[in-house]
C-alpha cells in the first residue's frame, strides 16, 4: 500500500507543478473611448488582450483598434488596428441562427454570404497618419499602413491578416496614451472614430504549459 501511494505521489507531482506554472498575471493595455463596444479577450497565450470595436454603416463590418506593450518578440509599444468582417451576422429580424440548421437555414445562410461577398463596399480614410498623445501633451504623427490606400471590402484579407500590421507607435513602453484616428470613409460617408485612450491594467489568467 505504501509503495502505491508512493508512486502515485510521484506522478502528481509534476502534474501540480505544471498545473501551478499555468497561472500567470499579464500586463495589458486596456483601451477606454466615448463610444464603441469592449471586447476582453483572454487567450491562453499569450495573455489577456482587450480591444474596442466600432460599428461601420454595415452592422457586419467591424472596426477594431486595440494596443501591445513591449514583449520579446515585438519591440515597442504597438498600436493595432483591424476590420473583423461578420459575413454571417444575421439580418433583422433573425437574430441567430440555430445549431442544428434546417436546410432552408442553410440555404439562407448561403444566399446571405454571397451576397455580402457581392457588395463592392469601398473603405478609406482621410489620411494615413493617427496622431499618437503622449501624458505630458507631446503629440507625434503615426503611420498606419491599414489606412495607406482604399480598399474593397469583399477583398479585404482575413482579419489576422491585417492584425499584424499594425504600427509601433514608441519604441519605448508606454504606460497610457491617446490616438486620435482620421475619419473613416464607408462608400464615401463619413464615419468618425473617437479617440482611445489606452492605460495600463492586468488580469490574471491560465496560460498554456510552455507558452
Amino acid at each position: 500500500m505504501k509503495v502505491f501511494l508512493k508512486s502515485w505521489r510521484v506522478l502528481l507531482l509534476p502534474l501540480i507543478v505544471s498545473l501551478t506554472g499555468c497561472v500567470a498575471t499579464e500586463q495589458y493595455l486596456r483601451p477606454e473611448t466615448s463610444a464603441g463596444t469592449y471586447i476582453h479577450w483572454q487567450p491562453q497565450c499569450p495573455g489577456p488582450k482587450n480591444f474596442v470595436e466600432f460599428r461601420t454603416p454595415a452592422e457586419w463590418i467591424v472596426f477594431l483598434v486595440g494596443a501591445e506593450l513591449p514583449n520579446r518578440l515585438r519591440p515597442g509599444t504597438r498600436l493595432v488596428a483591424f476590420f473583423d468582417f461578420q459575413a454571417l451576422r444575421p439580418e433583422p429580424p433573425r437574430t441567430s441562427w440555430s445549431f442544428f440548421p434546417s436546410e432552408e437555414e442553410k440555404q439562407e445562410r448561403q444566399q446571405l454570404i454571397a451576397k455580402r461577398k457581392g457588395h463592392k463596399i469601398e473603405i478609406a480614410w482621410t489620411g494615413p497618419f493617427v496622431t499618437t498623445v503622449l501624458p505630458d501633451g507631446t503629440r507625434e504623427q503615426v503611420l498606419l499602413p491599414l489606412f495607406e490606400r482604399p480598399f474593397l471590402a469583399n477583398e479585404m484579407p482575413r482579419q489576422y491578416d491585417s492584425y499584424w500590421k499594425g504600427a509601433v507607435v514608441s519604441p519605448n513602453r508606454l504606460d497610457s496614451f491617446t490616438i486620435i484616428f482620421p475619419d473613416m470613409l464607408f462608400d464615401g460617408q463619413k464615419v468618425p472614430i473617437p479617440p482611445v485612450k489606452f492605460l495600463l491594467d492586468q488580469d490574471t489568467y491560465l496560460s498554456t504549459i510552455n507558452c
